[in-house]
């Protein structure tokens, strides 16, 4: 199976062989979940500026990588994530060969069960509506508990296996109505191709499927639940105290994470700096810390200083101008030094005063200079050989030699490196800033509450079917399709809120955002070598534009997808009151995911490019004509350089503005929204949506954009796992422990938006929206 879409998510290392003690170091002594989000800013740092291994960066630079769209108006947002824990799973295995043919046959079933805790931190930039576009940036940053179980079972023989999924790939809830189902069929076939609904259909199967070769089934459940005390709203995303927040809480990376990067910059450059350094004793220890591992802090940081001041003392030299002198001075003692040792050793031995004030002169010299660190060792006692001298003036006039820009460049990384030891050192100090004066108040009216679950099941080779069938699953099961499958479904609700001063500055009015979000993700894929052998109705799904077959390969996606729909909130709340009035920024949000191939077909209305138009369309609740409009107006975007080649499409309805909405009270305390809050939206919202789609696009009541997007994720994982199997007979029971430790960074850029109703000429003239529009929905998909 291939990663989630638009995740650009990296294949963990394989670290299974880890022994428990180390697992358990980690958990111990590991990163922080802040400082994991910071680990992997700098791989995306990396990346970004083609750098493999980046062994600095600045806070600011850390900031803006986390930053992938500029927060310029309302809906842009930025989200990581780090999490720390552990984990347990158990498996049990049966090998029914073994008690039947033992050594001639092998068929055999195991079932697993996996659950970890962990702790995690959600940090979040976003711009939401606001009462006087004052600090209409938030950063949250909430942190709580991430609990994840895994249900599992493969078997050889006589697996009952099926999972709901319609040919289309979404669920129900995320399609339009039961009675469009056979067209769904039709344009899923236009969309993904024969061998895509033939996969889809497996998986849609209501009557199991008997599998006779191999097969398997997984369930993942998680569960999240995290809180912000006292969210911070700023003016701008260059606000300095917004730095220090934020890098209060990522750090530069981890401790561990940052000594590896010291080391990596004095071993890449070891053959610039070893001359420069030679044998001076800060550098024996930093040798030491990349050759013979870790070393306490103090030390390192001791050692960095007295290489920052050598590297110091030799840029003075170059910015004095008095190199060239400095130099010739030094080849006149060297000239000296060479003519006591051309001298027969009789002659020197019984002269002793003439090579004694050869090495006075250097060594007044050296110490004239500031080389003192430089010295032969005896030099100040005047016993260091002739040899030792003239080694050590031809190391100071090598380090002289250095290119002044790249000693520029090695001054400004060591003395980086030494303030990111300064500050891991100074860190467990700072004491936490005092919570603001709302805080003990409105200490549980910013959270993120997530549930996701996902289903996934696989068929083998040789499929025995039963119930509805279709030729197209007969054929490929016969000809060695392996058909995987997966299904995620993600349900959240993400919340803020804005205190900010009234019209006469005496009260203080809090007004809460909220939004209620419901994401689906669909992935089908025929496996083995045999998808790229078999053809359906003379198509062959891997034939490639200039007619030559694709290389084998193991794995072929078929469908990617994902939808979601999202509500958003304004409201206030009344002390104790039951329902509130929704205000301005309050509507409902759809998107789908699309693939610039799908795109370019629609715009050059390629044969069943209408079909997907008017599948999309109805997946975002717009006319088919008004997609088309963004999607021209968007062209250019197809023939954009993206990172991967799928895109989201939204589109916002500005809805339920002045409409109530119940709220219940948490220990008479808290003010909550309706569970049901966003499908009574949807329901009150149905019919006037329903009829902006044949309003022109001047007339509308209700959609407000519809934006063409790209999402910008990547994911670290540096989990441990160690595993022990213990068989016993026909029987293996395996145990395993986790130590969790992930983080991802997401946003999403705007590549266009369009908007619609009685202002969209002016706005699409525009590049500064509205603050009360509907903001776009914020992804937490992981």
């Amino acid at each position: 199976m291939s990663d989630h879409p638009l995740q650009g998510r990296a294949d963990p290392n394989d670290k299974s062989s880890a022994n428990p003690v180390s697992a358990i170091k980690q958990i111990a002594t590991g990163a922080s979940s802040g400082q994991l989000l910071g680990e992997q800013l700098l791989i995306r740092y990396g990346k970004a500026n083609h750098i493999e291994t980046p062994t600095k960066i600045t806070q600011q630079q850390m900031l803006d990588t986390f930053v992938v769209s500029g927060l310029d108006f309302v809906g842009q947002a930025s989200h990581g994530y780090g999490a720390k824990g552990v984990g347990v799973g158990i498996n049990f295995g049966v090998d029914i060969g073994k008690a039947v043919l033992p050594g001639f046959a092998t068929a055999g079933a195991n079932a697993n069960a996996k659950a970890s805790g962990a702790s995690e931190v959600l940090v979040a930039l976003t711009r939401q509506p606001c009462v006087r576009d004052i600090h209409p940036i938030c950063l949250m940053t909430a942190k709580g508990e991430l609990w994840e179980m895994e249900l599992g079972i493969n078997a050889s023989v006589g697996l009952k296996a099926s999972s709901s999924i319609d040919a289309t790939g979404q669920s129900s809830t995320m399609m339009t109505s039961k009675e469009d189902k056979k067209q769904q069929q039709l344009a899923a076939q236009q969309q993904f191709g024969t061998y895509g609904t033939m996969a889809l259909e497996q998986l849609s199967l209501e009557a199991s499927a008997s599998i006779g070769a191999e097969a398997s089934a997984k369930y993942h459940g998680e569960l999240m639940m995290l809180r912000d005390p006292y969210p911070s709203w700023y003016n701008s995303v260059r606000d300095p105290s917004l730095e220090d927040v934020f890098f209060d809480l990522v750090d530069y990376g981890s401790k561990a994470g940052s000594k590896s990067r010291i080391k990596l910059f004095f071993e890449r450059e070891n053959k610039t700096i070893g001359p420069l350094f030679k044998d001076l004793s800060f550098w024996q220890t930093i040798l030491k810390a990349i050759t013979a591992g870790n070393i306490p802090f103090e030390q390192l940081l001791q050692s960095l200083s007295d290489a920052s001041a050598w590297l110091l003392h030799i840029q003075a030299i170059n910015d004095r101008g008095d190199k060239q002198d400095i130099i010739a001075t030094l080849d006149a003692l060297a000239k000296q030094i060479e003519t006591q040792q051309e001298k027969h050793w009789i002659v020197r031995r019984f002269n002793k005063t003439e090579k004694r004030e050869v090495k006075l002169t250097a060594l007044q010299y050296f110490e004239q200079q500031g080389f003192n660190l430089l010295l032969p060792n005896k030099g100040l006692s005047g016993y260091a050989s002739l040899k030792d001298w003239q080694n050590a003036i031809t190391w100071v006039k090598e380090a002289l030699s250095l290119d002044p820009s790249k000693l520029n460049e090695l001054l400004g990384e060591v003395n980086h490196h030494q303030k990111v030891v300064a500050y891991f050192q100074n860190k467990s100090d700072k004491s936490s800033p005092p919570a603001p004066d709302y805080a003990s108040r409105r200490n549980r009216l910013s959270f993120v509450n997530l549930w996701g679950h996902a289903a996934a099941a696989g068929a083998g080779a040789k499929i025995a079917l039963s119930g509805k069938a279709t030729p197209a699953i007969a054929l490929a099961t016969q000809a060695g399709v392996s058909i995987n499958g997966e299904k995620k479904w993600t349900s959240y609700r993400l919340q803020q809120f804005e205190v900010a001063p009234t019209d006469d500055e005496t009260q203080i009015c809090e007004r809460i955002f909220t939004q209620d979000s419901s994401i689906t993700y669909s992935q089908a894929a025929i496996t083995g070598e045999a998808a790229l052998n078999i053809s359906l109705a003379g198509v062959d799904p891997v034939k490639k534009l200039s007619g030559k077959k694709a290389k084998a390969s193991e794995n072929k996606v078929l469908v990617n997808t994902l939808g979601y729909q999202s509500a958003q909130f304004t409201w206030q709340p009344l002390l104790k009151a039951t329902e509130v009035q929704l205000e301005k920024g309050t509507g409902l949000t759809y998107g789908y995911s699309v693939t610039v191939a799908n795109l370019k077909k629609i715009i050059a209305n390629d044969p069943g490019s209408e079909q997907l138009l008017n599948t999309l369309a109805d997946l975002l609740h717009v006319s088919a004509t008004d997609l088309l409009t963004v999607i021209n107006a968007g062209a250019w975007i197809t023939q954009s350089e993206l990172p991967a080649p799928v895109l989201l499409l939204e589109s916002t309805f500005a809805v339920g503005e002045g409409s109530n909405t119940l709220i219940t009270w948490d220990e008479d305390i808290e003010p909550k929204l309706c569970k049901d809050a966003r499908s009574q939206l949807v329901e009150r919202s149905s019919a006037e949506i329903l009829a902006d789609k044949t309003r022109a696009a001047t007339e509308k009541k209700c959609l407000q954009s519809i934006r063409i997007r790209y999402r910008i994720a990547d994911v670290l994982d540096d989990s441990t796992t160690f595993k022990l199997g213990i068989p016993i007979g026909i029987f293996n029971v395996g145990v395993e422990l986790n130590a969790v430790a992930r983080a991802g960074a997401s946003g999403i850029v705007d590549l266009t938006t369009h908007w619609f109703g009685k202002d969209s000429d002016a706005l699409n003239s525009k590049t500064t929206y509205p603050t009360s529009s509907v903001p776009a929905t914020l992804l937490l998909h992981q």
